[in-house]
């Protein structure tokens, strides 16, 4: 299932990969570095190409497992550390 969290962050798809279109304030992603209009290129070793693929692997990482996802930041691509469980659990 959808996470509000990600529900949230993720507004619509980029050609390769999820675009976010906003981060909540305090949030865990937030805490892991997303910002507005990162685009999300892998999340655990899953490469995204689509919004529905970025739900599927954070539903299928582990609720208290600390992954890495690559973004598109500003033209670089960047690694952040975030933690699902803390995604996951975050009413927005």
């Amino acid at each position: 299932p959808m996470t509000d969290e990600v529900a949230t962050v993720l507004g619509y798809d980029a050609p390769k990969g999820a675009v976010v279109e906003m981060v909540n304030e305090d949030s865990p992603a937030e805490a892991a570095g997303l910002k507005k209009g990162d685009i999300i290129l892998s999340f655990n070793g899953t490469e995204i190409e689509e919004l529905r693929d970025l739900t599927r692997a954070v539903a299928e990482t582990a609720p208290d497992a600390a992954t890495e996802m690559v973004v598109l930041q500003k033209g670089e691509e960047v690694t952040l550390k975030v933690t699902v469980g803390a995604l996951a659990s975050e009413k927005a």
